[in-house]
């Protein structure tokens, strides 16, 4: 039951990253598939899938410490889960971000969790993009811009991965490949207001180069 639950939960976010749909149904899918969570963690042994979408449950309602604790027991039971190491990685260079004292130690243990999630699962283009985010904030697009590759290649119609992949060739003087990640995905969300800004900037400096 708890799998059932899981993968129905999974099937209701998906939907809720559709294009175009209204807020009101976004956010009853997102319910939706918090309350399956809740429910999927209620049964006698959650596995691994259950558990990373209650840790992502938390941290969507704002309970980063929870969401934590929840990912460290994770990565303890599963070391190999490569999802769940990744979730954490991203997780840590958040916490680094906010906590600058601690951020030396927190990005060293983002980066081994995010090397170790690619080790287990090369192919898996939301592992790989995010070692491309981890590879970004530490050492720049060009440390970064294998691995976004390989996500967008497993996955071409990967959003996220296909808009850091333009934010890479951008930093890296880049502005035609930028625009070739970036304008595709303003014509599916024409209202994305950051996404246009971007389009914006990379012609202006493709156009600085005529």
């Amino acid at each position: 039951m708890g799998r059932i639950l899981t993968a129905h939960a999974s099937a209701l976010h998906e939907l809720a990253q559709s294009p175009g749909l209204p807020a009101a149904a976004r956010d009853g899918l997102l319910r939706g598939a918090a309350e399956r969570v809740e429910r999927a963690m209620r049964c006698e042994v959650p596995g691994p899938d259950t558990r990373l979408n209650h840790a992502n449950l938390l941290e969507g309602r704002g309970d980063l410490p929870g969401a934590e604790a929840t990912l460290r027991r994770l990565a303890a039971d599963y070391p190999t889960f490569a999802k769940g190491l990744g979730n954490l990685a991203r997780l840590l260079l958040a916490r680094a971000a906010a906590e600058p004292a601690r951020a030396a130690a927190l990005h060293a243990e983002a980066d081994d969790l995010s090397a170790r999630a690619v080790a287990a699962a090369p192919r898996d283009p939301i592992v790989a993009n995010t070692r491309g985010i981890v590879c970004y904030t530490l050492r720049g697009a060009a440390d970064a811009l294998p691995h976004l590759q390989r996500a967008v290649a497993v996955q071409p119609a990967y959003f996220e991965a296909q808009r850091n992949l333009g934010v890479a060739w951008q930093a890296l003087g880049e502005p035609q490949r930028a625009l070739d990640c970036w304008r595709p995905l303003l014509a599916q969300r024409p209202d994305d207001a950051v996404r246009a800004r971007q389009v914006s900037e990379a012609e202006a400096a493709l156009a600085e180069r005529r």
